[in-house]
């Protein structure tokens, strides 16, 4: 079952495409690049950070990859 959240985003997305007369997907890319800088504001910028929304049912998945850190030998 969707969310009512999530159904409207995808309805937010529609409705900012058709009155600014661009596609649905670009709205889409805007809101997923937003999302990114949140998150990376929230845990910082050295993390790679992904966002993507499911443009079928409005699911986001956020991931982030964690900085590789390399330990010496004693």
């Amino acid at each position: 079952m969707v969310s009512a959240n999530k159904i409207e985003i995808l309805r937010i997305a529609e409705t900012v495409a058709q009155e600014k007369m661009i596609e649905k997907e670009i709205v889409l890319s805007a809101l997923e690049e937003a999302i990114v800088k949140a998150a990376k504001n929230n845990y910082g910028e050295e993390n790679e950070v992904v966002a993507e929304i499911n443009h079928e049912n409005g699911d986001i998945l956020i991931s982030r990859k964690m900085q590789e850190q390399h330990l010496s030998h004693l």
